[in-house]
């Protein structure tokens, strides 16, 4: 069995497409041009995009496609079952923080952001979303990989391939066995020692995705600053959490989960993942794993 591979980058990560089958190579190209449609569709820094039209509409209902509603809907789902640490009207807070610039936003700017937070007042029907809160702004950061990983594998199986991987910065869906004909297993990198390896996961024609405090960061006099805010304080959550990682039949599945998870900490995350149904991969900040049943890992 031969793979063909197609490397590109969008939705502002290197994204690598893997695929056997026959017309490998113009599967792997309409899925990137599938990738592109989505990365126009739900962009938040797009003003044209689905999601900045709405983002400008100040509450009107604004049409959107069929498969952005989707998204919506299906992230409003994680939202509610969150608890809170998930929501995708958080766009105004997010944008505060300026991770190339090392700025810090004011305690004032922050309260004024958190006030527009609040998923409840999304409204989908009829093909329109619209939101209560005219100030407030939406972003899928949080769950769009996920969601696009498995339209793309659901896209090159219904090409004809019989196996593959997807890889979108990290948000992975596999179908198939690999080259040698053996499941797919998943390398995990230690975020505590960077080219280390924290565990080997056989993962088979699932998904895995996973969220850490390590991959956007930086320091402002003395103190470090990670890219996941607590929707409490406005600032990074503070969690004796590195990095999580789910693994769940769908990609989207482990995106929505897998930051909520980080947010909670080592000990309530195990309790959710079981409640949610997923197997996790926990790495504590003193180094230890922490594994959810079923969950094969060395």
């Amino acid at each position: 069995m031969k793979f063909d591979t197609r490397s590109f980058f969008a939705f502002d990560v290197p994204c690598t497409l893997v695929a056997a089958g026959e017309e490998s190579e113009a599967a792997l190209a309409s899925a990137e041009a599938q990738c592109a449609r989505y990365e126009d569709l739900f962009s938040h820094t797009r003003a044209d995009s689905d999601i900045g039209r709405l983002n400008r509409a100040g509450g009107a209902p604004v049409s959107v496609d069929p498969e952005t509603a989707e998204l919506v809907r299906l992230s409003l789902s994680y939202c509610a079952r969150s608890g809170g640490r998930f929501d995708i009207t958080a766009g105004a807070l997010a944008w505060l923080w300026d991770y190339h610039a090392a700025r810090v936003p004011d305690g004032a700017e922050l309260a004024r952001a958190l006030a527009h937070v609040d998923y409840r007042g999304v409204h989908i029907a009829d093909g329109a979303i619209w939101l209560d809160d005219p100030a407030a702004r939406i972003t899928l950061g949080g769950t769009a990989k996920g969601f696009i990983a498995d339209r793309v594998r659901a896209h090159l199986v219904a090409q004809g391939m019989v196996a593959g991987m997807v890889n979108l910065g990290g948000n992975i869906a596999m179908f198939g066995v690999r080259e040698d004909g053996l499941p797919w297993e998943v390398a995990l990198d230690d975020p505590l020692a960077p080219g280390a390896v924290a565990a080997l996961i056989d993962v088979g024609e699932m998904a895995v995705v996973t969220s850490g405090v390590t991959e956007r960061t930086f320091v402002r006099d003395g103190r470090a600053y990670h890219h996941i805010v607590d929707l409490a304080t406005g600032y990074p959550v503070v969690t004796d959490v590195v990095s999580v990682t789910v693994v769940s039949p769908e990609a989207m599945t482990g995106e929505g989960w897998s930051t909520t998870l980080l947010a909670a900490g080592s000990t309530e995350a195990l309790r959710l993942a079981g409640e949610a149904g997923v197997e996790a991969l926990i790495v504590r900040a003193d180094r230890a794993l922490l594994a959810t049943p079923g969950l094969v890992s060395e």
